[in-house]
């Protein structure tokens, strides 16, 4: 809150207090000097998750279009698999061992797909189950579509995202995980609104004070 009893950020999930506490202080420490991004455009977001590396590619509404099936030791060699993906993705075909090519299975409740190399190791796959092969097909179809110009986001640090929904403009802080630690409690007219609201949230973050509400 505000000095006038504004709400300017909530949480973005409930959780224990020891839990709530750690957001709170990680609000604190990182609000101020994070950096600002906004998605405009599907990319391919590389960030650290538990001690290991990890990808997935998003469209602008943040909605996970695909990720990596296997988890990396270092940004470089995470990247290194992102860049592979960017490159063979849009031409692979139907599956031949021989070379990179897409798999359409039934995983017994839906149909999915995973991009899998010629040495048969999974570099890829799709982040939702679909009602029919078409719908899998399609998928693939409509990433081939997007996957070779995206343009890969490294997260390291705490950053804010700016970010456009049906209501309007609204901005998350996401930790170096990548994960969602608070989000704008309503949605703003315009991108400049939002911003504001935002750059409000940076300058109180790290002098706020902690009040706990009965």
């Amino acid at each position: 809150m505000d000095t006038d009893g504004h709400e300017l950020a909530a949480s973005a999930d409930a959780h224990p207090f020891e839990e709530t506490m750690d957001t709170v202080r990680a609000i604190q420490e990182h609000a101020a000097g994070t950096v600002v991004f906004e998605l405009q455009e599907p990319t391919f977001l590389v960030a650290n998750r538990d001690g290991v590396w990890e990808w997935d590619f998003v469209d602008a509404d943040r909605t996970v279009l695909a990720r990596g099936d296997a988890e990396a030791e270092s940004r470089e060699a995470a990247t290194e698999t992102v860049d592979r993906v960017r490159r063979v993705l849009p031409t692979a075909g139907t599956l031949d061992y021989e070379e990179t090519a897409f798999e359409v299975y039934d995983d017994g409740d839906s149909w999915r797909w995973r991009l899998i190399d010629d040495e048969e190791s999974v570099i890829a796959a799709g982040s939702e189950g679909y009602d029919s092969r078409s719908d899998a097909e399609a998928a693939i179809d409509a990433i081939k579509d997007e996957v070779s110009d995206a343009s890969i986001l490294e997260i390291d640090t705490a950053a804010f995202e700016l970010h456009e929904t049906d209501d309007g403009w609204s901005w998350r802080l996401l930790g170096e995980d990548g994960n969602e630690l608070a989000e704008s409690s309503r949605s703003y007219p315009s991108h400049q609104s939002a911003r504001e609201a935002m750059n409000a949230v940076k300058e109180f973050g790290d002098d706020a004070l902690i009040q706990f509400a009965e």
